[in-house]
C-alpha cells in the first residue's frame, strides 16, 4: 500500500471479520466516561490482495479519521461544517466546507446524467431491483444490475453517539464523492438515510460493483470488504493522535483541494 491512498477511507466504507457488540451504548455510559462524544471506530479495507487499517475518533464534536500509520488524516468540524485533509508526508493541508460538497455532488450527477457511460447513468439515479432488512439479525443487503451491498449490523442506541455518527457518515460520503472518483460513495449516499432511519451500524459490509453490468461470464467484478469495531472509551494513544493532528493542521501548508489532489496522486504515482 503506498502511502498517498488518497481516497479517504470512510467508516462506512466496505467489512472483514466479526465486530464487538458493546456498539449498542446507552447515554449512562457515555456520561461516566466524563466525555462528550468521545469514542472510536477500527477500520479494516481489504481489497484483493490489498489491506487498510484505520482508525475513526469522534472527540468532542471534530472527527479525526487516520488512514493507516502514516497516513493521510481528515479532520471533520461539525459546527464549522468544514473538512481538512492533511498529507504529514508532503505536510500539505486542505480545506473544504460542506456546502461546497453538496454542490460538487449535484453537478457530478448533472455530468453522469449526459453521460454516454451507462455505469455513470446509474449513479445518477441509483436504484435497487432488490432489497431487504432482517430485523433479528440485523442483516441489510441492496442488488442491482451494477453493485451488491451487504451489511451486517447492529443497534445504535446512545442519542449522542448516533446523531454524531450519522452526520459524520452523511457529510463523508459527500467528501469521497468529490475526493475519490470512485463509484461507490454515489451509491452510499442513497443508503445512508436507510441505514440511519433504522439506528444501525454496520459492523461488517461487503460489496461487489460490475463496472460493466451483470452478464454472463463476465471477470470484472470488484470485490471489497471491511469491518468497523466500536470502541466506547479512548486510549491515551488515542488523544496524543488528535493533539498531533491539530499541531498538523496549524503548521501545515494550506493548498487548494485540487492542488492537494494533484499533489497525493502524484506522489502516489512515484
Amino acid at each position: 500500500m503506498t502511502r498517498s491512498f488518497t481516497v479517504v477511507f470512510s467508516v462506512l466504507a466496505t467489512g472483514l471479520f466479526l465486530f464487538v457488540t458493546d456498539v449498542m451504548l446507552c447515554a449512562e455510559d457515555t456520561q461516566q466516561s466524563g466525555t462528550l462524544r468521545r469514542f472510536r471506530i477500527d477500520n479494516r479495507l481489504v481489497t484483493g490482495d490489498t489491506l487498510v487499517k484505520g482508525a475513526t475518533i469522534f472527540y468532542d464534536g471534530r472527527v479525526y479519521d487516520f488512514l493507516g500509520e502514516h497516513g493521510q488524516i481528515t479532520i471533520y468540524d461539525q459546527a464549522a461544517g468544514t473538512f481538512v485533509l492533511l498529507d504529514p508526508f508532503c505536510r500539505l493541508k486542505a480545506m473544504v466546507t460542506t456546502e461546497t460538497l453538496v454542490g460538487d455532488f449535484e453537478r457530478r450527477k448533472e455530468v453522469f446524467r449526459n453521460s454516454n457511460n451507462p455505469l455513470e447513468n446509474y449513479l445518477a439515479e441509483p436504484y435497487f431491483e432488490d432489497t431487504g432488512y432482517e430485523s433479528e439479525s440485523g442483516l441489510m443487503y441492496f442488488r442491482s444490475p451494477w453493485i451488491v451491498y451487504r451489511f451486517e449490523t447492529v443497534t445504535l442506541n446512545d442519542p449522542a453517539v448516533s446523531e454524531t455518527y450519522y452526520d459524520y457518515c452523511r457529510q463523508l460520503t459527500l467528501l469521497n464523492i468529490r475526493c475519490s472518483g470512485l463509484p461507490s460513495p454515489m451509491i452510499r449516499h442513497l443508503l445512508n438515510p436507510v441505514i440511519e432511519q433504522n439506528r444501525r451500524f454496520p459492523g461488517k459490509v461487503n460489496m461487489t460493483l460490475y463496472p460493466k453490468g451483470k452478464v454472463i461470464l463476465s471477470n470484472t467484478a470488484i470485490q471489497a470488504e471491511s469491518t468497523h469495531t466500536f470502541v466506547r472509551r479512548l486510549q491515551s494513544t488515542d488523544e496524543v493522535k488528535v493533539e498531533q493532528a491539530d499541531r498538523f493542521r496549524e503548521l501545515f501548508r494550506e493548498v487548494s483541494l485540487d492542488d492537494y489532489l494533484r499533489n497525493t496522486h502524484a506522489t502516489k504515482a512515484h
